[in-house]
């Protein structure tokens, strides 16, 4: 039945990813080291968030990690050393409507459909579009000193956090039918 030829479809889920790192290291003397690492992570991927569902109702995920560390280890005497760390991340996610992956889908960007007591359903993910960003500051100061054959260490860490966001639950609308 033509009518019925969308329903009766296969979708490819495509995934891409670029995974970067970098690291540098440094000995400033023979009591003096430096380190410095930046990393990546930036994917994306159409793919569902369920099982056996329409490709209308997947999601398209956009992600973006960052993250720089640098460090610096100063050994002032043979028993004592003090390590200093900072270290940023950035995590951005984004789950959006998949209009772009799948735009001549029945259902995109509409309402989410489903049939109670069936597993179909096709339309917007109740949890799409959304997104979030968030910026995470760690800064870590250690001090080890060794008196005899006794160990004392002491340390701080701060880690801050900041974030924002935003989600469009259930938009534009969730419409539950009844099987007859």
């Amino acid at each position: 039945n033509p009518m019925c030829s969308q329903f009766d479809t296969v979708t490819s889920s495509p995934y891409k990813g670029w995974l970067y790192n970098a690291r540098f290291d440094y000995t400033i003397n023979s009591k003096h080291s430096a380190s410095l690492r930046f990393s990546s992570d930036v994917n994306n991927t159409f793919a569902p968030r369920e099982q056996n569902v329409m490709p209308s109702l997947w999601r398209q995920n956009r992600n973006n990690v960052y993250q720089t560390q640098g460090s610096w280890i100063a050994t002032w005497r043979p028993n004592l050393t003090n390590s200093l760390s900072f270290n940023w991340q950035y995590i951005g996610n984004k789950s959006l409507v998949p209009v772009d992956a799948c735009g001549a889908c029945i259902g995109v960007n509409g309402p989410q459909v489903q049939v109670n007591g069936s597993s179909f359903r096709m339309g917007n993910n109740t949890d799409a579009p959304q997104n979030r960003a968030v910026h995470r500051y760690e800064t870590n100061d250690n001090l080890s000193w060794t008196l005899g054959s006794h160990l004392i260490q002491t340390g701080i860490n701060w880690e801050p956090a900041f974030g924002t966001g935003s989600w469009s639950f259930v938009d534009p609308a969730l419409v539950v039918t009844h099987d007859p």
